[in-house]
């Protein structure tokens, strides 16, 4: 009985200060409640709505030949023997992809990643230039060498995609080549002292310049769920590798070191395929 008349007095109390606020002052609350409420609501649904700014990581292989040869003639013989530029272009990429405006879904910038490395120890021949151009004389199996070469390749740009849907894209784009020397030594010393001409030993470090190019591409992307997609692209890239420039022409040659003018062919022409996880934020 008591709990009775007590849940009587709280609600009584309640009323009367009910109806002792002015009606203005409660259409007020009641106005802002609803404002509030209305606030909330929306950006609720601006957030629902919003869209993601996608973002793709993706390992690259060139389909490319992992040796680019040139080709060098022996004096007094009708045989051809290939020797190898001393730097090989890479073949693998991590590749970064970010979609740079909400609002302008196409436009997505790039960052492609490549390592180089070339470690060798070997015994070798020295080639001896002649006054031709481009042909040498062999003394065999008389240099002991050591090579050292590794660089970080940067290729930052920008892509436009083509395209209503994810699904399946087309686009093209372009950007800058960066060439970053890391380590580039080498070292040789001969085995015999049968060739007084030549300095016993030869520490070459610091051979290559950092060098810039360009590159443009054009491809196409599939996207399946999960994030999971493919991607094949044609890409040209230009990155001439050059010397440094302290005494080239005193290098000793060998098979696998020949002094041409430059450590790397400029132009490559490339066939990249791509696996993609793509992801918004």
């Amino acid at each position: 009985m008591r709990f009775l008349l007590l849940c009587a007095l709280c609600s009584t109390v309640l009323l009367l200060r009910a109806q002792d606020t002015p009606p203005a002052e409660r259409s007020q609350i009641e106005e802002f409640a609803a404002k509030r409420q209305q606030a909330e609501t929306e950006e609720a649904e601006t957030k629902a709505y919003k869209p993601k700014r996608i973002q793709t990581i993706a390992i690259g292989a060139d389909l490319a030949r992992s040796r680019q040869n040139y080709t060098i003639a022996f004096q007094g013989s009708l045989l051809d023997i290939n020797a190898e530029y001393v730097i090989q272009p890479p073949q693998f990429s991590l590749i970064y992809q970010r979609q740079l405006v909400r609002k302008f879904a196409p436009l997505f910038g790039e960052l492609q990643v490549r390592y180089f490395s070339r470690e060798e120890s070997r015994v070798n021949d020295v080639l001896v230039p002649t006054g031709n151009r481009d042909e040498y004389y062999v003394i065999p199996l008389e240099l002991d060498e050591v090579i050292d070469m590794r660089n970080i390749y940067l290729y930052p740009g920008l892509n436009y995609h083509f395209g209503k849907t994810r699904e399946f894209l087309f686009f093209v784009g372009a950007g800058a080549t960066i060439a970053l020397p890391i380590a580039s030594e080498r070292s040789v010393s001969f085995i015999s002292a049968n060739y007084p001409e030549f300095p016993r030993e030869q520490t070459t470090s610091d051979i290559q310049e950092t060098s810039f190019g360009y590159y443009y591409q054009a491809g196409i992307q599939m996207h399946f769920p999960a994030g999971i997609g493919i991607g094949i692209t044609l890409r040209q890239e230009s990155l001439e590798q050059n010397w440094a420039p302290a005494n080239r022409a005193e290098v000793i040659n060998s098979r696998t070191f020949v002094t041409n003018d430059v450590l790397t062919p400029q132009n490559h022409f490339l066939f990249q395929c791509q696996l993609m996880y793509s992801f918004g934020q």
